[in-house]
Order: C-alpha cells, then sequence, then structure tokens
C-alpha cells in the first residue's frame, strides 16, 4: 500500500486515512493491497516503475485462513522442543492477528526486516533467542535471520512456498517447500517438498526420525 500511495499526488490526510484503514482490516488478518493506474503516452518508458504516477483507484484485502489443524500441529512442535517462529512479508498487525488465531507464541516483541537489516550480527544473534514474529520481511532480511539462528548453534527449518523465500530455504539445515503451492524456485532450493502442503506431516515426520536414531543408538 505505501508503494501505491509513494507514487500518488494525494494530501496527507487522504493517505494517513487510507494506511488507518488499511492497519484496521490487517489487524484482522486480512493481506491488503492497493490498487492504481497511470496513463502513459510517451513512447520512452522510465526504467522503472517507480517513476510512474499513480492515481489511487482502492484497496483490496485479502483473507487467507489458516489451516484448522495448525495450533493443534504448534502445540505438538511446543511438546517437541522445537521453537517456531513466523518470518512473513505482511504487515505486522497482520501477523500479530494470525499468531493469536493459531495460539502460537508470540515471543518477544516483533522485528521488520528493516530493523533486521540495520542490526549488527551480534545484536541480531541476541534478538532471534527472543523474538518469535519477523513481520515486513524480504529475502535479504529472512536470509540473515536463518543466518543468525544457525550461528547460535540451531538446527534451522524453514518452510516457504515463494520465489522470495529461495534463498533462505538454501541456506536452512533442512529446507521445505510446498509441494501444491510451492514455486518451481522454492522447491529447487529445499531439501525437502511436503507434497500436500500439510505441516502436520513435519511433526510425524520429526517422530519417526527420533524413533530411529534412537533405535541405531541402541
Amino acid at each position: 500500500v505505501e508503494g501505491v500511495l509513494n507514487q500518488t499526488t494525494l494530501p496527507v490526510d487522504q493517505r494517513d486515512k487510507i494506511l488507518t484503514i488499511t492497519k484496521q482490516f490487517a489487524s484482522k488478518g486480512y493481506r491488503m493491497l492497493a490498487v492504481g493506474r497511470s496513463d502513459y503516452s510517451d513512447q520512452k518508458f522510465p526504467l522503472s516503475q517507480q517513476e510512474f504516477e499513480f492515481q489511487f483507484l482502492g484497496l483490496i484485502g485479502f483473507y487467507d485462513p489458516p489451516k484448522k489443524n495448525i495450533a493443534a500441529t504448534l502445540q505438538k512442535f511446543y511438546k517437541a522442543g522445537i521453537e517456531v517462529k513466523m518470518i512473513t512479508g505482511d504487515y505486522t498487525e497482520t501477523a500479530v492477528a494470525i499468531a493469536e488465531q493459531i495460539e502460537m507464541k508470540k515471543g518477544t516483541g516483533i522485528l521488520t526486516g528493516d530493523k533486521v537489516i540495520e542490526m549488527n550480527d551480534r545484536e541480531l544473534r541476541e534478538q532471534v533467542r527472543k523474538v518469535n514474529i519477523f513481520a515486513r520481511m524480504f529475502p535479504a532480511a529472512k536470509l540473515k535471520v536463518i543466518e543468525a539462528l544457525k550461528a547460535n548453534g540451531e538446527v534451522v527449518a524453514m518452510t516457504g512456498d515463494g520465489v522470495n523465500d529461495g534463498p533462505a530455504l538454501k541456506a536452512a539445515h533442512i529446507g521445505i517447500a510446498m509441494g501444491k503451492r510451492g514455486s518451481e524456485v522454492a522447491k529447487n532450493a529445499a531439501s525437502l517438498v511436503l507434497v500436500d502442503d500439510d505441516l502436520f506431516n513435519m511433526t510425524e515426520a520429526v517422530a519417526l526420525g527420533r524413533r530411529i536414531y534412537e533405535n541405531l543408538k541402541k
């Protein structure tokens, strides 16, 4: 939304009103996009879309409800001693709303992609121990969080489905892509693909792996 608004000539009060409405919907778990149009008659196009001037047309809200079994899945992870962190490009308000719906442990505070990039390695290593929600993230920030967790001695499994998740999936000890809705980039970068996109199967895989490991030790 901010990207479109930055390319309009709307007065400040109208921009503030649009951003307020955006955050209201985001706090209910909606993913928000702004729609704009540009009438361009020159034959020579600018180098990037950021150089167009947009007429603001409106907002679109997408609601992608969490799967029904995700809360139970998280509880299984917690019981198994596995920490769960949310790394998303969504608004902070959207991330918090989804975390509440799925009964996820929120940790202390929320970090955005810009804050992650600003931190030095030592600061970030300390923060990733306590923070469980990372919002407004982009590829470089996701990768930096994964590297910080690894530097803390954690075994890191990263799930993702988009092109933007590629670098982080590759860097994690176990990159896990979604088989149904996952992009080819994500699936090629991952070491494991969930055929039915169901995280619950991961808890069964962990249990089976631990059983095999215990048997080998015996």
